[in-house]
């Protein structure tokens, strides 16, 4: 989608919430629910590596433990995680054990040796191209959002949990966050204007969502270098969801980021773009801002030391705070997905 430029006043938009979600077309009906597959996703997590290379998970682990085959990355959680280069040398090693050789004799050879040695015999790996008819991750994400959908009506948090944490297992969290969790809360908020949830359901579902994106977040590591983006939300406003996701968009784009969270003071703004003194500040507002906190917040953008620092605005308050500026700089996100683009544009 084209994206305006920073010098003309941008469209109404929200931050990516759970309304902008990207779309997974229209929901299957419950006798099309499926178990949710492995997509290719990099880094790989055990399961999806193990498949792509065609043998059991349990097989891997053992020519790990037994004969030091690979030493894949770990998250902070202790699970492992694949490289491309890991799943190329995994499937290597089966063309290998497939012709005969002994796991002990290939894990001898070193990874480069077992590369060699497949190509010396001719055993080139398996050619697949997707078809037209395969699904993608978002595609299948959608029976899986219907079952969490049911298991909500009766806020069922064992099974919820349950649910919201089994895609963690097959894919990376980033997939994860934008193909399940924020269209799931779409789902969710279209059901409760519809009449068809109780708030109840929609507050109970967003909670545990919430803090499956920080969650996540807070694993996905922090670029060792790259520009600082300051994520805040406004005095009075506490939905911190938007800017989790936009915070996470950005760290996997190469942003080093850092999040001061719900209903922060103007004053503390102030202090912290000084402070830290970013390349790009992003506000998520979504509720209407008091009269006190626009008297409060308004001078420190307009004119404080955040007026220098580029800005993006989002969440369904943007337009009307972007409208109280007389900078010319604003940029209002229109989704999820333009946020990394609409950053480096900025930050040039």
């Amino acid at each position: 989608m084209p994206m305006k430029p920073p010098d003309t006043q941008p469209a109404p938009s929200t931050l990516p919430t759970a309304s902008l979600a990207p779309s997974l077309g229209p929901p299957l009906a419950p006798s099309a629910r499926t178990a949710i597959k492995p997509s290719a996703i990099k880094p790989y997590a055990i399961g999806t590596a193990a498949r792509l290379a065609d043998i059991p998970p349990e097989t891997l682990r053992i020519w790990e433990r037994r004969y030091d085959l690979l030493a894949p990355e770990r998250t902070e959680g202790g699970h492992r995680l694949y490289s491309e280069d890991d799943v190329a040398l995994l499937r290597a090693v089966k063309r290998l054990v497939d012709a005969g050789l002994r796991i002990g004799t290939i894990a001898r050879l070193g990874p480069e040796g077992i590369r060699d040695e497949a190509i010396r015999r001719g055993l080139s790996p398996p050619t697949t191209t997707p078809t037209p008819n395969t699904p993608t991750f978002a595609q299948q994400a959608s029976p899986l959002i219907d079952e969490i959908v049911e298991a909500a009506r009766t806020l069922d948090e064992s099974r919820v949990r349950a649910l919201l944490d089994r895609p963690l297992l097959l894919s990376s969290g980033d997939e994860v966050v934008t193909s399940i969790y924020l269209p799931l809360l779409q789902r969710i908020g279209d059901l409760w204007h519809a009449g068809a949830v109780s708030i109840a359901v929609e507050h109970f579902v967003e909670k545990m969502v919430t803090a499956r994106v920080l969650a996540v977040l807070q694993a996905t590591p922090q670029p060792t270098s790259g520009p600082l983006a300051l994520f805040v939300c406004p005095p009075d406003e506490r939905h911190e969801l938007g800017l989790f996701a936009a915070a996470l968009q950005l760290k996997t784009g190469g942003f080093v980021v850092t999040i001061l969270g719900a209903d922060l003071p103007a004053v503390d703004l102030e202090e912290a773009v000084e402070a830290t003194k970013p390349a790009l500040l992003v506000i998520a507002v979504t509720n209407d801002l008091s009269r006190q906190a626009v008297a409060t917040l308004v001078p420190v953008l307009q004119h404080g030391r955040a007026s220098r620092v580029p800005l993006i605005v989002g969440g369904a308050s943007a337009n009307a705070l972007a409208q109280r500026l007389e900078r010319r700089d604003v940029v209002i996100v229109r989704r999820l997905d333009e946020i990394v683009a609409i950053a480096q544009s900025l930050t040039r």
